[in-house]
């Protein structure tokens, strides 16, 4: 479960904050090659919550699940960045082309680690369904697309 804090989803103090739960994220991590550079794509489906809201307002779901999305990318974006900068694999990239794409694997060089460059995570998917709000008032929430 990852809940991602308090955010104010606008500049405005009197608009509404909330508290999103994201339960049961499943990922899944595509090594993708282009040429001679190698990338990783994630693809994320996940059910989301509200728990908390401040002021007790309500905003639309297309904001409220957009804000979510750039939080959630942010949450995966910034550990990366601060392991490349200690040249770490907190996401296992290595490991995971080891195990899809051996052959690609074997033709790296052993010397640098190539994997951890900036833009190694090339494209994030998010699939995120808020599903409820949590509240007596607003039990379901319903999506007319």
């Amino acid at each position: 479960m990852l809940t991602l804090p308090v955010h104010r989803f606008s500049g405005s103090e009197s608009d509404s904050t909330a508290q999103i739960v994201v339960d049961e994220p499943k990922t899944k991590l595509k090594p993708v090659s282009a040429g001679e550079q190698l990338y990783f794509d994630i693809n994320m489906k996940a059910t989301a919550y509200v728990v908390n809201r401040v002021n007790n307002r309500t905003r639309g779901l297309d904001p409220l699940t957009a804000q979510t999305k750039e939080a959630i990318e942010r949450e995966i974006r910034e550990p990366y960045e601060n392991g490349r900068k200690k040249q770490t694999d907190v996401f296992n990239l290595e490991h995971t082309l080891y195990r899809n794409r051996y052959r690609e694997w074997k033709a790296l060089p052993q010397q640098q680690e190539p994997l951890l460059t900036e833009d190694a995570i090339r494209h994030i998917e998010i699939d995120l369904n808020i599903t409820h709000s949590s509240s007596q008032k607003n039990k379901r929430i319903t999506r007319n697309e």
